[in-house]
């Protein structure tokens, strides 16, 4: 492990950038860049997608488990909201994500967002 990201995560700063990639992710860059301001938060590791690639990845499922691709939210499907893209089937723990995973699925399927 590198010293720098040795001393990235003592201190907290991925945390803060995930945090940031966050929102800027729900609610846009301009949000993003506000709450770093109101966080006093000077890392620049947010604006990067590359930072967190660790977190790029979806997690996988447990067996007769899906995860939704919206939030990546481990979800039954046997109860969960479901759509079919490109002849696959995706569960969502949600409504309101199956409604916007319906609207771009492209942009949920791509893992680095």
């Amino acid at each position: 492990m590198s010293r720098n990201f040795a001393s990235k995560l003592r201190g907290g700063d991925w945390k803060r950038d995930l945090a940031l990639r966050v929102v800027e992710r729900y609610y846009g860059r301009e949000t993003a860049r506000k709450t770093a301001d109101a966080m006093e938060y000077q890392g620049q590791g947010w604006l990067d997608a590359s930072s967190n690639a660790v977190y790029a990845h979806p997690p996988t499922a447990a067996a007769g488990r899906a995860i939704c691709p919206v939030c990546w939210m481990e979800v039954d499907p046997a109860s969960a909201p479901q759509s079919v893209y490109r002849r696959a089937s995706y569960f969502f723990c949600s409504e309101q994500h199956k409604q916007r995973f319906d609207s771009a699925p492209e942009t949920f399927l791509d893992p680095v967002r």
